[in-house]
């Protein structure tokens, strides 16, 4: 049982060590994962802020340019635009936009009919950007694009389009006018059917309409391709996420969405051991107020080779530590239970014969009437000693003796029963203790297997030996309710049986 103990112990302290173990790497393998994080997401923050700084720069550098007093659509602002366009592949597009009051609306047509063809008309723009959906009706003021580059076959269908009849571009059209510099719309299929954002700012110089309150004259604006914003990402590590949104938009919606790329799923188990990581701030100026959230669910896989390795080899080190700790305590613990049997034999036993000396004798006989008294029955102790024993070691010396003495104690536990205890007092006397007698007759049958046992010829060394025994019996409680008073009238009785064949 003790063992047992021990061994469930040793298997709980293993488990308790090996679960500690792979915590330590898994905790090593977090935080080589935070690290990869860190400059991951860093890169990521960098790359995009970088691009949307050059976004606004070049729209910057446009304004100021149109505002070098150079013919509007001129060969001159072509080239201009042809440069950085080469130089700045995610600008898709350039535009101009005016700003047409009602009454100014006749004569703006007329004007922009003779520069672009007797088709060209103000319209309107669907919701969600994607159709042009007629001229628009007249309106207190109006918004048109006059001016396009590259003059596509697609980007051309946007002249005339006024971006005040759509919501999201006529909210960036009031940002940018609120402040004086550039606003980013949402992003939105573009007439390629490939999503990009608008970015417009006045052409005029703000503090020319806004110390009049008034209100600028001329735009200028830019389609950006919103997958250049994408491709920045770089190789993410696995289950890496990455979500760019519009400020004016809130993280759940798709609308406001510039970027998407999303985190596997990943277990109820994983989300419950491991981190989330975490990073979010706005990249863009005020411009551009676009918001960039990095995250990452760690998992197994993020836990290495390596570290799966050590902790298994760990694991089974510890492991065969414990079991030979064990098999040591076990051998320990044998060889002491042993010790003490052995020291036990020897403090209660008669190193000669084997038989139970005289302490054991006595323990066991007190425990018997102890027994005795509860159960109301009886017991009998039997004094042997052995008859013409002296000559035996005269003739045949000690060795021959002790020998014979051996043999009438095999002999003597061969005729009792295996509950009878039988004990060597000492020399060549002998006592035995019968419990739960039921008769005399009894106790005489016992006697008399003993006689006979005794008294049969012992041959050693080649020598044929004879000897006697005379046996005295004392009852409890007839004789006697103690110890010595049993042993006392056992050893009075013996004598009287050696007496009669003297007499005989």
């Amino acid at each position: 049982m003790q063992m047992r103990s021990v061994y469930l112990a040793s298997v709980m302290l293993w488990l308790v060590l090996t679960v500690l173990t792979g915590l330590s790497f898994a905790s090593r393998a977090m935080s080589g994962a935070e690290a990869e994080f860190t400059r991951a997401s860093q890169l990521v923050f960098e790359n995009i802020s970088q691009k949307l700084q050059v976004n606004e720069a070049v729209l910057d550098s446009y304004a100021s340019f149109s505002g070098l007093g150079m013919k509007h659509g001129g060969q001159e602002e072509r080239q201009f635009i042809h440069q950085f366009l080469g130089r700045y592949p995610q600008i898709i597009a350039v535009m101009r936009v005016e700003r047409v009051p009602l009454g100014n609306r006749e004569a703006f047509l007329r004007a922009a009919r003779g520069s672009h063809g007797g088709d060209f008309h103000i319209q309107s723009l669907s919701k969600d950007g994607k159709e042009l959906q007629g001229p628009v009706v007249a309106s207190e003021e109006s918004f048109p694009i006059t001016f396009i580059e590259p003059a596509s076959r697609m980007s051309s269908r946007w002249l005339g389009v006024d971006i005040a009849t759509n919501d999201f571009l006529r909210d960036t059209l009031l940002d940018a006018i609120e402040s004086g510099h550039s606003a980013a719309s949402r992003s939105f299929d573009w007439a390629d059917g490939r999503p990009a954002y608008m970015m417009v700012r006045p052409a005029d110089d703000a503090s020319s309409y806004v110390a009049s309150g008034g209100m600028p004259w001329h735009f200028v604006g830019m389609m950006v391709r919103t997958g250049t914003l994408t491709s920045l990402v770089g190789d993410l590590p696995a289950g890496m996420g990455v979500r760019l949104w519009h400020k004016r938009f809130p993280y759940s919606n798709p609308q406001g969405w510039f970027i998407n790329i999303g985190e596997p799923e990943t277990s109820w188990l994983e989300s419950r051991l491991f981190p989330r990581l975490e990073r979010e701030r706005q990249v863009g100026s005020d411009a551009q107020p676009l918001i960039l959230r990095v995250s990452w669910q760690l998992g197994w896989k993020q836990i290495g080779m390596f570290e799966w390795g050590m902790s298994a080899a760990l694991s089974l080190v510890m492991m065969v530590l414990l079991w030979l700790g064990c098999e040591s305590y076990r051998r320990y613990q044998c060889g002491r239970v042993e010790r003490e049997a052995r020291l036990f034999y020897l403090a209660n036993h008669d190193r000669l014969t084997g038989l139970a000396n005289r302490g054991l004798f006595y323990d066991r006989l007190q425990h018997a009437i102890s027994r005795l008294n509860r159960s109301g029955k009886r017991l009998a102790v039997l004094f042997l000693d052995m008859d013409r024993f002296k000559p035996v070691n005269d003739t045949y010396g000690h060795v021959v003796g002790d020998r014979v003495l051996q043999m009438i104690a095999a002999r003597m536990k061969l005729a009792l029963r295996s509950e009878d205890t039988v004990a060597r007092l000492g020399g060549d006397e002998f006592v035995v203790l019968v419990e739960e007698i039921e008769s005399y007759r009894e106790v005489d049958r016992v006697v008399a297997r003993l006689k006979g046992a005794i008294e049969e010829i012992f041959e050693v060394e080649e020598h044929r030996i004879r000897v006697g025994v005379s046996i005295g019996v004392a009852y409890y409680p007839e004789d006697g309710v103690l110890i010595e008073e049993l042993l006392s009238v056992a050893d009075r009785k013996m004598y009287g049986d050696k007496r009669e064949p003297e007499m005989a």
